[in-house]
């Protein structure tokens, strides 16, 4: 009897040990993740405004405008009127960098202001008789993108024809203005600065 209960011992025993080897999961493969960085898609308009600006002659500015609308000659009157404001604001800074070389260290700071005022309204109510339209595309649904740019020829002559109209405001400034340095630097300072697309007035 005892014979028999020690040989059923042993087989249930061997049949636990069968069991638990045989329940043991296969060993897993390891799953890595890898990211893989990929670069933006960009914008065809971003990417044909950027050029614009790559290409251009050197000392000229260009205005970059953009506008959406259903209708498409509404849309490329619109998308011009901002390329050439754009091209309005960028003298504009270009002039306020000239007036401020040259008037570092000028004890008649309030005449100063008064020119630099003067000539940059001046400025802002003209429009811009050399600025060229060089580019335009219409990219889906209706947005049309116009590029103008202006010469560095006109650039000078508008500032020029602005600040000789308020010379008697600060005449030291308006005669200290023209070193030719003083141009290539503010438009070099300008034309280093990222690129702006106007899209709204």
């Amino acid at each position: 009897m005892k014979r028999r209960t020690l040989v059923v011992i042993a087989l249930a025993v061997t049949v636990v040990l069968t069991t638990a080897c045989g329940s043991n999961p296969a060993p897993q493969p390891v799953v890595q993740t890898v990211f893989v960085e990929r670069q933006p898609q960009l914008d065809p308009l971003f990417e044909r405004a950027g050029a614009a600006r790559r290409n251009a002659p050197q000392g000229s500015i260009v205005g970059i405008g953009v506008s959406t609308h259903s209708n498409q000659s509404l849309a490329q009157s619109t998308a011009e009127q901002r390329a050439r404001a754009e091209l309005i604001r960028q003298i504009v800074s270009v002039t306020h960098a000239m007036i401020s070389d040259a008037t570092i260290g000028s004890e008649q700071e309030p005449a100063v202001i008064q020119f630099s005022e003067a000539v940059s309204r001046t400025l802002a109510a003209r429009e811009i008789a050399g600025g060229l339209i060089i580019d335009q595309a219409l990219f889906y649904p209706n947005r049309m993108l116009m590029v103008a740019r202006v010469s560095r020829g006109d650039i000078e002559m508008e500032i020029r024809s602005a600040s000789e109209a308020h010379a008697a405001l600060a005449p030291h400034v308006n005669a200290g203005m023209w070193a030719l340095d003083r141009m290539s630097e503010a438009l070099r300072e300008n034309n280093m600065l990222p690129t702006v697309i106007r899209d709204h007035d």
